[in-house]
């Protein structure tokens, strides 16, 4: 079901935003405004609270019965009418100004990164976000938040997303591009700010991310040889000694010791799951 809520003309960028039970998706829709921009609201089993907020700040509502990142991202690209698409989760916002610059990159590729700062609070949430600085801001894919030209789709397999990866599907995509060999333009300036994330929710997520990783094992789009390598601990000590140097002894610990090992019980966890079901 999708609602379009106000008329505009035609933008240049639709803002993808998939939703469920985050709150402070107001904040989100608010910063992202931009006047050749409309934002695109996808509720994936979302509750009431999501679902007015959306009705009152979005361009366009898309409702989907199941809570699939996956396939509520690309029910977003679906209903967009830009030519050009962001993903933007609702616990992130933009910086002013962005979007903009995000447009003027669009003109020279066809997929723009910009770059994603997380914010903290406290000391745990310090942890947290210098970890997630070293897996996912400074990393080589092109994770998300992530612009692209929809023009794309046919270079990366005809699809943006894949409906079996309810979780992991922007690694899945990220890879894909890589394979693809497009040129991806990285933002310099931070320009999507994350809200602070304290550990416990930062485990859960490393969790999830375990479960998507099983799923897209299952799938057949990460080879065994691979998800071998990236569950055994011979090799970590490298990454501690990395991270260590980078953001230091606190950072390094959790990351080996708390994230790591969410990570892995959810893929082992999925994956006996999935084999008692058998």
């Amino acid at each position: 079901m999708a609602t379009r809520l106000r008329l505009m003309r035609r933008p240049r960028l639709s803002i993808i935003v998939p939703c469920s039970s985050d709150v402070r998706l107001e904040r989100a829709l608010r910063t992202g405004r931009h006047v050749e921009a409309e934002t695109i609201v996808v509720l994936n089993g979302a509750t009431n609270a999501v679902r007015t907020i959306a009705i009152k700040e979005a361009d366009l509502v898309v409702e989907i019965a199941e809570r699939n990142l996956a396939r509520a991202r690309e029910a977003g690209v679906d209903a967009a009418i830009a030519e050009s698409v962001m993903f933007l989760d609702s616990d992130c916002w933009v910086a002013p100004n962005t979007v903009g610059e995000i447009l003027q990159a669009l003109e020279r590729t066809e997929v723009v990164r910009p770059r994603l700062c997380y914010m903290s609070r406290n000391a745990g949430e310090r942890i947290v976000a210098r970890v997630r600085q070293y897996t996912t801001v400074d990393t080589d894919l092109p994770l998300l938040p992530l612009a692209i030209q929809k023009g794309i789709k046919s270079s990366i397999g005809g699809y943006f997303f894949d409906p079996r990866l309810a979780w992991g599907e922007d690694w899945d995509l990220a890879a894909r591009i890589v394979k693809a060999g497009i040129p991806v333009i990285r933002l310099g300036n931070p320009g999507i700010f994350h809200d602070p994330l304290s550990i416990w929710a930062d485990l859960d997520s490393a969790r999830r991310i375990g479960r998507g990783r099983y799923l897209q094992f299952r799938a057949g789009l990460y080879p065994g040889r691979s998800i071998s390598r990236d569950l055994r601990f011979a090799g970590e000590g490298q990454s501690f000694q990395k991270l260590r140097a980078i953001h230091g002894t606190a950072a390094a610990v959790y990351h080996m010791f708390g994230w790591r090992l969410a990570y892995k019980w959810g893929y082992h966890t999925s994956r006996l799951r999935n084999a008692s079901v058998s």
